[in-house]
């Protein structure tokens, strides 16, 4: 996480986001990023596991150790698509934790990964998925939203 101001000012350079210069006026920034070594390594020992404790058996536990040879063979951008919907599904919840305290986030996803690696010497190893501006918002709500009903949007 990101709090120093002139860190918070580059993020709205040309160098780091196409000049999205509102980024500098955001509380924090979170560096959002997916390891895709330890994505294969957990996915394996998630195999191991479930085949190991008989938690899953047969068919399904086929498929899974399939699932996890595809996924360690497979070349770097693949397993970047799949590493990155995970830490989205986290960050998800990142994002709604910081509406319940009030707070409002922007998922940014137009960056330079290797300038932003390089500035805040993040490994190798580690790829970035997006950055999440996070702060009080300008205009705080000032009515309530409307919302569709559970009838509205649960297909049965």
């Amino acid at each position: 996480m990101v709090t120093d101001p002139a860190a918070l000012a580059w993020f709205g350079t040309s160098e780091a986001s196409r000049k999205q210069g509102w980024l500098a006026g955001a509380a924090a920034i979170f560096i959002c990023c997916a390891d895709l070594a330890h994505y294969v390594k957990d996915s394996q020992s998630a195999a191991f596991f479930y085949r190991d404790g008989n938690i899953i058996t047969g068919e399904p536990m086929d498929g899974i150790d399939a699932y996890v040879a595809r996924e360690a063979a497979a070349a770097e951008q693949a397993k970047f698509g799949a590493c990155a919907m995970n830490t989205a599904i986290a960050e998800s919840f990142l994002m709604l934790r910081a509406v319940e305290m009030g707070l409002g986030t922007c998922w940014v996803g137009m960056f330079d990964e290797a300038n932003i690696k390089a500035r805040f010497a993040i490994p190798e190893g580690l790829r970035i998925v997006n950055i999440l501006a996070v702060g009080h918002p300008d205009e705080p709500e000032v009515y309530p939203r409307k919302r569709k009903t559970m009838e509205e949007i649960v297909l049965q």
